[in-house]
């Protein structure tokens, strides 16, 4: 069968298995700060680029998965659409991706499309793929893949010059096949750091080659590709410890920590081959005082014997080997060793890692069927029906992404006791208008982990805005203590305002501005608390900063407004009230204190005229002045 045929089919496949996820919306797990809040969005091109390279986001060193997604926006003009369709493509450019990898290195054109149907269909996937946030996942796989392909180009015409010579004196052709794989590398680590796992990658392809994996030679070729890996795995750990992701250290010893990875390795194993029940989130087990049960000390004998199966494999079956190694030095870095996060897997992890157990289950398959041709329809039928169930699974998964309440839905109903999930899906019950589940879900968040700052944090600011003010100062009271985060701190500083406290307001919102001056909330905020205090010039310069930081924000604009009639500068009041009427024409309250400054700089036709238009929108302060100015 043509190539052609067959790909376009496996593709066809896929793009109906994900179809769905073009109507999927944004989830509250990091996409709202990679889409809506994302920190490039707006800015010149060069600006754009420049901060991206320049800085982390959200605990990753990611700068292209960044202007992607900021391309996407910029091109669609902020459609959530256009992001999911763009990740859909990528996932089928990488598909198609694995079945010229496999049959480049294996020359079978039947193994590589197996192994790329496996790929495409897979239901552990569709979180790469269904998930804006992880678009870094599938753009560092697509440049990977092509990284893998350059190599391999320059492997065998390096081996065809070199005459397969060993000797460390053999003559070297750096050609351009190697600097291309080596800037595709590149390319490959600025869109995610795991990309690291191709370095020992490359080992492995050589050794599968016959190139002399580890001959001097050998080695020499892979030093630039081991030194770009060693400096962004530094990166990737700078920023990581950065957002407090690496915390997890110090709950578990050394040789727990080993145990623990072994049964992740083991895990991923088993949700690749049978990939039911899956979730968004797989907590740790509880590290409680009897410590991990006998289960974990039998996953490490469970890696013996795949390391044991890969050994007998080395020249008995090189392909197989080959995918058992493939997959192990690529999910060795996510293995929790060094735990990152509050999750033992994930399956966007084996995103890549599995295109060693898909070949070398492809390839397990076609030896069956050559040695005993009898079992060739059995085994179609076979393969036919796993790939339909994948696919029907990953239909199904695509769908428990559509939206926030769906996905932690489905992660409660599988793992009911984790924190985490609780508090997500009370921000998505929030963001729905229904407060009451959200501080249930808070409550329930709290139970679980009595030290959970976020938790404390957010109920509290749910009961503030439902008038519950008291229960809402003890909540925040309570996550200040655990944590006393600018965000937190900022919180408590608008309860003090609205309770009357605006000294303890102050105190709170300066505490905040010192840990981030870029919070232009919280410059607002003192603004507010020291015009209540009549402190009208730091209180207008408060507000200065808070408007040059959101230009668009009316509360700042409003509250300018009032200190510079504290200050009497009722002309540049005045300014900035034109602009907020012209902004919103029916604030009562904006056009009760237009029509008060008209007055004061006696201009009476204006006022009056103001004052009634308050009046007619429901400001009974206005009947009052109206009664005393306008009479007559």
């Amino acid at each position: 069968m043509p190539r052609w045929i067959w790909l376009g089919g496996v593709l066809a496949l896929t793009a109906l298995a994900y179809s769905s996820s073009l109507g999927n919306g944004l989830t509250n797990w990091d996409d709202d700060g990679y889409v809506i809040g994302n920190p490039l969005l707006g800015r010149p091109t060069w600006d754009a680029i420049q901060l991206a390279f320049t800085s982390y986001w959200k605990g990753n060193y990611h700068p292209l998965t960044m202007l992607s997604l900021t391309l996407d926006d910029a091109i669609s003009g902020g459609s959530v659409r256009m992001h999911h369709a763009v990740s859909l493509l990528l996932h089928l450019a990488n598909t198609a991706l694995v079945a010229l990898f496999v049959e480049r290195l294996l020359g079978r054109s039947a193994l590589a499309a197996v192994s790329a149907a496996l790929f495409g269909l897979h239901p552990m996937h569709v979180e790469s793929v269904a998930w804006i946030s992880a678009r870094k996942d599938l753009l560092s796989t697509f440049f990977l893949l092509w990284t893998l392909l350059a190599y391999m180009r320059f492997a065998r015409a390096d081996d065809r010059r070199a005459g397969l010579d060993d000797s460390p004196h053999a003559s070297r052709h750096f050609s351009l096949p190697y600097v291309v794989a080596l800037l595709l590398f590149l390319l490959a680590l600025f869109s995610k750091g795991t990309a690291v796992a191709l370095a020992p990658s490359l080992v492995v392809i050589d050794a599968l080659l016959g190139r002399g994996a580890f001959s001097l030679r050998s080695l020499v070729e892979k030093l630039p590709f081991f030194a770009l890996a060693l400096v962004f795995g530094l990166i990737a750990l700078d920023a990581q410890t950065g957002v407090g992701q690496l915390q997890g250290v110090s709950t578990w010893t050394g040789s727990e920590r080993l145990l623990l990875s072994a049964s992740a390795y083991l895990r991923y194993l088993w949700l690749l081959a049978l990939p039911h029940p899956l979730s968004a989130f797989y907590p740790y087990p509880d590290a409680g005082a009897g410590g991990l049960s006998a289960l974990y000390g039998a996953a490490v004998l469970g890696v013996a014997g795949v390391a044991g199966l890969w050994w007998y494999s080395l020249r008995r079956w090189p392909v197989l080997a080959f995918g058992l190694a493939f997959y192990t030095v690529n999910v060795f870095f996510v293995l929790q060793l060094v735990p990152v996060g509050g999750a033992i897997v994930a399956d966007r992890y084996t995103y890549v890692p599995s295109i060693g157990l898909f070949i070398a289950w492809a390839w397990a398959g076609g030896q069956l069927v050559g040695h005993w041709p009898r079992t060739r329809v059995p085994v179609l039928i076979a393969l036919v029906a796993w790939l339909t169930t994948l696919g029907t699974l990953s239909a199904g998964r695509v769908e428990i992404w559509r939206d926030s309440l769906s996905l932690w839905n489905d992660t409660l109903a599988r793992y009911p006791g984790i924190p985490e999930a609780r508090l997500n899906r009370a921000l998505a019950h929030h963001r729905a208008g229904d407060p009451q589940r959200a501080i249930d879900d808070l409550s329930e968040a709290i139970r679980l982990a009595p030290d959970y700052a976020r938790a404390w944090g957010h109920r509290g600011v749910i009961r503030y805005q439902l008038g519950q003010n008291q229960a809402a100062l003890e909540d925040l009271d309570r996550a200040i203590r655990l944590r006393p985060t600018p965000d937190l701190l900022t919180n408590r500083g608008a309860v003090r305002l609205a309770v009357g406290n605006a000294a303890g307001a102050i105190v709170d919102l300066s505490r905040a501005l010192q840990q981030n001056p870029g919070m232009f909330l919280a410059w607002a905020n003192r603004g507010l608390a020291r015009s209540e205090l009549g402190q009208y010039a730091p209180a207008l310069a408060d507000f200065d900063v808070a408007l040059r930081l959101s230009p668009d924000y009316l509360p700042a604009r409003y509250g300018r407004a009032v200190a510079l009639r504290g200050l009497g500068e009722h002309d540049r009041a005045l300014d900035d009230l034109d602009a907020l009427a012209a902004a919103a024409p029916q604030d009562a309250q904006i056009r009760l204190t237009r029509g008060e400054t008209l007055l004061e700089l006696g201009r009476r036709a204006a006022g009056c005229a103001e004052l009634r238009t308050a009046a007619q929108l429901g400001a009974h302060e206005a009947i009052a002045l109206l009664s005393e100015h306008c009479q007559g």
